[in-house]
């Protein structure tokens, strides 16, 4: 596996912190950690973080180390860091991580920003999962003809271990749904199917999804639209120790979320084809005003 490595400091309670982000090559984030230092100077937390990155992944994995702090790549640092600066140098090279400096503007450097600011000011810290490192990772997708009067659709989910192994993978049709609900139903299925308290991550490219089960007010709505479903799902959560929700562009080449939407796609035809239903689109659909 390929890693990408980005290292950066902020503050905490008025010290340094040093903090890094590791994505794959799905550019989905695999771990974000936080190295807390004293006081105003950077080099020791940063040099530490990015040390912290790249002994949390295999010693046969490839990486790219990205920085934007000249403690990491330039010539010069301070007193207090310079056998810190060796142990990376040394690290860097028996690994033979590549380092790349980077602008502070990088989409990845902002993202990070992002994640360190969610860490440091989250209201209630016990719900914050920015820095999860989970033990499943789960691909959720829904399929429906929302045009055909019969509502054919399917939902799917495969669910990966922490070393992104295939270890489950389920699908199932459905008449009478839409596209959210079968959305839903494949994320509430996933989370039912991960072992109790256990950590996940799940990834889909229903924005709807996100929205409405990263609200806990939902639990307890009985008047919105698949409330029944929401109901469950957070039922089903609350037997896993954490869950975080990462949104994933939807045909976009990405592997593990295209096998879930062709199982999901399979389940539409295989109820279609079950129940002899017409295939209708913008042309014949009742739905459509003629």
């Amino acid at each position: 596996m390929k890693y990408n490595i980005y290292v950066h400091h902020s503050t905490k309670n008025n010290n340094s912190i040093g903090v890094f982000l590791i994505k794959n090559v799905y550019d989905e984030k695999v771990n974000f950690g936080v190295v807390e230092g004293q006081g105003s100077e950077y080099s020791v937390p940063v040099l530490k973080a990015a040390i912290s990155a790249i002994e949390s992944i295999s010693k046969s994995d490839e990486a790219v180390l990205y920085y934007s702090v000249a403690t990491i790549g330039g010539k010069k640092v301070c007193s207090s860091a310079k056998q810190l600066r060796a142990e990376l140098d040394g690290l860097i090279k028996q690994r033979g991580i590549n380092k790349v400096r980077i602008c502070e503007r990088d989409k990845n450097m902002l993202y990070l920003k992002r994640l360190v600011y969610n860490s440091k000011y989250s209201i209630r810290k016990d719900e914050d999962t920015t820095d999860l490192i989970p033990d499943y990772f789960a691909y959720t997708d829904g399929s429906c003809n929302n045009l055909s009067p019969y509502g054919e659709g399917g939902a799917a989910y495969i669910i990966l271990d922490g070393q992104r192994n295939l270890i489950k993978q389920n699908s199932k049709g459905f008449l009478g749904v839409t596209n959210n609900k079968m959305e839903l139903m494949a994320i509430l299925s996933a989370v039912a199917a991960t072992p109790a308290g256990s950590s996940l991550v799940i990834y889909t490219d229903s924005q709807y999804c996100i929205q409405v089960l990263t609200n806990k007010a939902n639990a307890n709505n009985y008047t919105r639209p698949n409330a029944n479903v929401i109901r469950q799902y957070f039922n089903y959560a609350s037997r896993l120790k954490a869950v975080r929700f990462e949104w994933v562009k939807g045909h976009d080449g990405n592997e593990f979320n295209e096998m879930v939407d062709a199982l999901a796609q399979s389940r539409t035809e295989e109820m279609r084809t079950i129940h002899n239903i017409p295939i209708y689109d913008y042309r014949n659909s009742p739905k459509c005003r003629k």
